[in-house]
């Protein structure tokens, strides 16, 4: 597949079981936003390493999505705004040079 910049996917209906078909992408923004994805789901894309910035606002992700974050190698920038993710998760991936807009 080719590369992509930049792919919208917000408020699509998009659900854990669809993101394993984006893995194969080599995207380095993806919005996600407000789509039914769970920390668990997040792991698919764990794969796509010229990922950069990933939007996760208003998604079911919790502190449990931490994990798959930091093994994506050039992840710079994730949104959490609206998530059940903690200050102390934040923190962890802050620590790791992820910047993470969480407002």
């Amino acid at each position: 597949l080719p590369r992509l910049i930049s792919l919208e996917l917000s408020a699509c209906g998009l659900t854990g079981e669809q993101l394993s078909a984006l893995a194969q992408l080599r995207c380095e923004s993806l919005d996600l936003a407000h789509n039914p994805i769970s920390s668990e789901d997040v792991a698919a894309l764990v794969p796509m390493s010229s990922l950069k910035r990933l939007d996760l606002s208003f998604t079911a992700v919790n502190d449990e999505v931490v994990p798959h974050l930091l093994q994506m190698p050039q992840l710079e920038w994730v949104i959490l705004t609206g998530t059940q993710v903690s200050q102390q998760a934040v923190d962890q991936l802050e620590q790791q040079g992820i910047f993470v807009t969480d407002d």
